[in-house]
């Protein structure tokens, strides 16, 4: 009995949907649409709503994010950053060991009559460098916007294999 009836119910579920036309095609006139079709258009429309939010939350981060190229010449390393809205007081490149350090921070606070508005926004970069950049020589720039890294490269020259004698 039990094996009849789970067969029986999705039957009757093909039955309803594949008979009715109007839930089966989204071009249907609204007022003859079935309770079906609006709980079905329902619940569409929320999928829609969340996938409106998460889309409109990437490209939020997307235009956000800090756009950037390393450039390898054969006397320097260039890395070229877009740091929109930074000044040279909110950007701090340091280099400790074998790497480089970008970081970016911008918090203002403002005062609204009836709110305070916050807004951080910051980057963080650490690349390692290669054994031929002179760490001595590194400079940067920033002008309209772009950061722009030189890494001078020196000539890194091969030591020769010293055999080593076992005693």
């Amino acid at each position: 009995m039990l094996k009849s009836v789970r067969l029986y119910i999705p039957s009757i579920a093909v039955m309803i949907l594949s008979s009715n036309i109007a839930i089966a095609n989204k071009n249907y006139d609204a007022g003859n649409a079935t309770p079906l079709r609006q709980v079905a258009d329902l619940i569409d429309n929320q999928i829609t709503n969340i996938d409106n939010l998460f889309k409109n939350r990437l490209s939020l981060y997307e235009s956000n994010s800090i756009k950037s190229n390393f450039i390898t010449k054969d006397k320097q390393y260039i890395i070229v950053m877009e740091v929109p809205g930074f000044d040279k007081s909110q950007i701090k490149v340091k280099v400790n060991g074998n790497k480089l350090f970008i970081t970016g921070n911008i918090e203002e606070k403002n005062k609204a009559d009836y709110s305070d508005n916050y807004m951080n926004k910051n980057f963080n970069y650490v690349i390692s460098l290669y054994e031929d950049v002179d760490q001595a020589n590194i400079s940067s720039s920033l002008k309209n916007g772009i950061l722009t890294i030189i890494l001078p490269r020196i000539e890194i020259k091969e030591q020769e294999a010293r055999e080593i004698v076992i005693d």
